[in-house]
């Protein structure tokens, strides 16, 4: 956003009258009046190597004039390094621009964030003016939308990232990144795309010296039909593929899995992978992941097959498809293995897959499920209850389920905390069910996502609208949110910036960084008749509506992709 300042030298003269004239002879000289054009942020992406970046303000004065030589200049920085370092009032120019070096391999100087003071003075007048100016280095792709689309027939990643008020559209940014490795040489994807993964937990967490790479406090992982490139990537190192499906999941657990088939869940203590009906769990301390296997209770059912799963706080709600239940992913206390590498057997302890506690007050029976009805999509919600809880511990979950016969869809509503901590009776898993009117359009294929900003919201995309779901609502009542210019458009996925309650200290703060809560961020992949792809991001109010523009706009349309399958933010 650019702010115009205006210098103004005022003259005021004070008319007396009196009971004698003035007969004076006075020369009044005209006043300068300067205009300083300058924005007070400027981002850029850090630079793999040494670059100059120059800053130049418009300077004029009030006749158009361009002659400053009466205008004295002076530009001081402050900066801290990466070391630690820290460098105030230094004088860095004495002109109209200021010119400084930024070299990330340079320890002694590079730093993230340089702020500058630009000094104006008018030599006729006397008067200095200050103008503040701050320039951001973001490190790549992080705090960014992550965009799987297909182009030339074969998967890509693009990105959307924001430098202090830029935003930098890259469509091709996988193969571009890969390009420059020259010591780690991997090709672009090939095969077509399928899904995008990821997992928000701090980088120290891990044990493992050799995944220590994943400088940021995001795990990308993307699926392909392609196996052998699928899997965690590094987009802080140009995205090279650290470790393929194959490398990741136990070898002695993998059959069955297929990356052409896959949906993630993301959590702090374990992310979760499902495949072809199995689900697979990491854990705190490791990227690898091992099969989750029922108890004895699940297992009594005979065969079932998970089609999706959702993190709670220290567990998992996942969905049967084959036994009509919802079941528990219990992970806690169970996610001790390390390392970076599968060596010998698997770990005797994990996580089990349980039946959701059957409490008596329970909305619902969880482990009958109507027949008739088919999971659609989980999305994160808010449980107010009982007061003294924590954030992370009223995160609920919704489950949003089709009835494909008679036009009415349910919503399970989970809460989280019950599922393994509470002994509370009145903390009960299943905390109500709503039967609705189906909207018009909705699918077991229509894109739904929310976040824990929202107690009894969620939102799903039909055609080229996004709509707001009220689902507590008598019947249910969709309101259009945004719609798209282009009436044929088709809106792919939904996602929200951030999703869950994490209690994470260190986790970034979007309204800090970003000037909105991430948690009410949304992105959408957008298809258009032509094979295009565009991504919105929108900016939306507590109310789930369009928010205001802050430092960037609640509305933004970011185009040059191919056909979006699925977005992410890292």
């Amino acid at each position: 956003m650019k702010l115009i300042y205006t210098i103004l030298t005022v003259l005021t003269l004070l008319a007396v009258s009196s009971c004698y004239e003035d007969k004076g002879n006075y020369d009044y000289q005209p006043y300068h009046r300067v205009l300083v054009e300058v924005d007070n942020n400027y981002g850029i992406k850090q630079p793999e190597e040494a670059i100059e970046y120059t800053i130049t303000p418009k300077v004029t004065l009030s006749d158009g004039s361009t002659d400053l030589s009466d205008i004295s200049f002076l530009w001081k920085m402050d900066r801290r390094t990466n070391q630690g370092g820290e460098k105030f009032g230094e004088t860095v120019s004495t002109g109209q621009s200021v010119t400084i070096t930024i070299d990330p391999n340079d320890t002694k100087t590079f730093s993230y964030n340089y702020y500058f003071r630009f000094y104006v003075t008018d030599n006729q007048t006397g008067v200095t003016d200050m103008y503040p100016v701050n320039l951001k280095l973001i490190k790549p792709f992080e705090n960014s939308w992550i965009v799987l689309h297909d182009i030339d027939g074969h998967a890509e990643l693009g990105s959307v990232e924001y430098a202090n008020g830029a935003m930098i559209v890259t469509p091709d940014a996988l193969t571009k990144e890969r390009a420059k490795n020259e010591e780690i040489k991997q090709e672009p994807l090939t095969g077509k795309s399928v899904a995008l993964g990821r997992r928000q937990v701090p980088v120290s967490s891990y044990e493992a010296s050799s995944w220590l790479g994943l400088i940021t406090n995001t795990q990308l992982y993307v699926s392909t039909t392609n196996q052998e490139e699928s899997g965690l990537l590094n987009q802080a190192e140009n995205f090279i593929l650290l470790g393929n499906w194959d490398h990741i999941i136990y070898p002695g657990e993998i059959e069955g899995f297929g990356s052409d088939d896959v949906s993630f869940g993301n959590s702090y203590q374990a992310g979760f992978l499902c495949s072809h009906g199995k689900v697979f769990q990491g854990c705190m301390y490791s990227v690898l992941m091992y099969g989750m296997y029922p108890d004895n209770e699940v297992a009594a059912a005979g065969d079932y097959y998970i089609e999706k799963a959702y993190p709670v706080p220290t567990a998992g709600i996942a969905f049967d498809s084959k036994n009509h239940r919802f079941l528990k992913l219990n992970i806690q206390s169970q996610n001790n293995w390390s390392g970076s590498t599968h060596t010998g057997a698997a770990p005797s302890k994990r996580g089990t897959i349980q039946v959701v506690p059957n409490n008596p007050k329970n909305a619902a029976d969880p482990s009958a499920v109507n027949p008739d009805l088919k999971l659609v999509d989980f999305t994160a919600g808010y449980w107010y209850g009982k007061s003294l809880m924590a954030a992370w511990q009223r995160m609920a979950v919704n489950a949003y389920l089709l009835n494909e016969n008679t036009g009415k869809s349910s919503v399970y509503v989970f809460h989280g905390y019950p599922m393994t901590n509470s002994s509370d009776p009145d903390d009960i898993p299943v905390t109500n069910l709503y039967s609705i009117d189906t909207p018009a359009g909705v699918t077991t294929n229509t894109p739904m996502t929310s976040s824990w900003e929202y107690s009894n919201i969620l939102f799903y995309a039909v055609g080229n609208k996004i709509y707001k779901l009220d689902f507590a609502v008598t019947g249910g009542s969709s309101t259009v949110i945004y719609q798209h210019p282009n009436p044929n458009a088709e809106i792919s996925c939904l996602q929200m910036a951030y999703e869950e309650a994490l209690y994470i200290s260190d986790m970034p703060d979007g309204t800090e960084i970003y000037g909105h809560p991430y948690e009410r961020t949304m992105a959408a992949g957008v298809n258009l008749p032509d094979g295009t792809g565009e991504v919105v991001v929108l900016q939306l109010n507590t109310a789930g509506k369009v928010d205001n523009d802050t430092m960037y706009p609640a509305v933004q349309e970011h185009k040059g992709f191919g056909k979006i399958k699925d977005v992410t933010f890292i």
